[in-house]
C-alpha cells in the first residue's frame, strides 16, 4: 500500500499523528486526525474564524485579519513564540485562507502562504512559508449522535536564509501543531456537550 509518504509519528491524546518524509531538509509536514464530540458545524465555526486559534494553539500570540477578499477567503498574519531550553524562537506567516463545504457536509479550510499582504516581521522573527495545508471536518455517526472526525494538515517550509534558526526548536514547534485537535476538543467540549 502507497502512503504517498507518509509514516505513522505517534497517538497523543486520541490524535494520530503522521509525518510526511521530505526530500528537502526545511520542510516539514505533519498531519493529525481525531475525533471531536461536537457536531461538525460547531467545530467548523471555531476553526474557520482565525481569532478563535489562540484557543487551541498555544504558541500563537498575536492574530491580525489583514484583509477580507471575499466571504469565503481572508488574508491573515500569524506570530507565533516557541519556548526551548530558555530561549523563545518567534515565528511568523501571512497566509491566504480560503473555505469551503463539500456535499453540504464536508467542511475545508486551506491556507498558503502569500506575499499580498507586505506585512513586516517583528525583530528576531522568522518568517516562514505555509505550503497548503489546512483543516477538514467531516460528519462521524456514533451513538446515534453525529460527531465530527477532524484531520488537519500543516506543511511548513522554514527559511532558507536563517541561519540562527534553531531547526531543533522549528521542528517542535511544527510537530505540536496536530495536537491543536486535541486542545480544540478541550476547548469545545466546555462550550458545547456537558450534558
Amino acid at each position: 500500500m502507497n502512503s504517498g509518504g507518509w509514516m505513522f509519528c505517534g497517538l497523543e491524546n486520541d490524535v494520530v499523528i503522521l509525518k510526511k518524509v521530505s526530500i528537502k531538509d526545511n520542510t516539514h509536514c505533519y498531519l493529525g486526525k481525531g475525533a471531536i464530540q461536537a457536531s461538525p458545524i460547531t467545530v467548523w465555526n471555531a476553526i474557520r474564524n482565525p481569532r478563535t486559534k489562540f484557543t487551541y494553539d498555544e504558541s500563537l500570540k498575536k492574530v491580525d485579519v489583514i484583509e477580507k477578499m471575499a466571504d469565503s477567503i481572508k488574508l491573515v498574519y500569524y506570530y507565533h513564540e516557541v519556548l526551548q531550553l530558555f530561549k523563545t524562537e518567534c515565528y511568523d506567516m501571512v497566509v491566504t485562507q480560503s473555505e469551503r463545504v463539500d456535499r453540504g457536509d464536508k467542511y475545508v479550510l486551506s491556507m498558503q502562504s502569500s506575499d499580498k499582504g507586505r506585512v513586516v516581521s517583528p525583530a528576531h522573527t522568522t518568517r516562514v512559508k505555509v505550503l497548503p495545508s489546512g483543516w477538514i471536518v467531516e460528519p462521524l455517526p456514533k451513538d446515534k449522535k453525529i460527531f465530527s472526525m477532524v484531520t488537519y494538515i500543516m506543511q511548513i517550509e522554514q527559511g532558507d536564509g536563517d541561519t540562527n534558526l534553531d531547526k531543533n526548536s522549528f521542528e517542535d514547534f511544527i510537530a505540536k501543531q496536530p495536537l491543536s485537535i486535541a486542545y480544540l476538543r478541550q476547548y469545545l467540549k466546555g462550550c458545547v456537550y456537558q450534558k
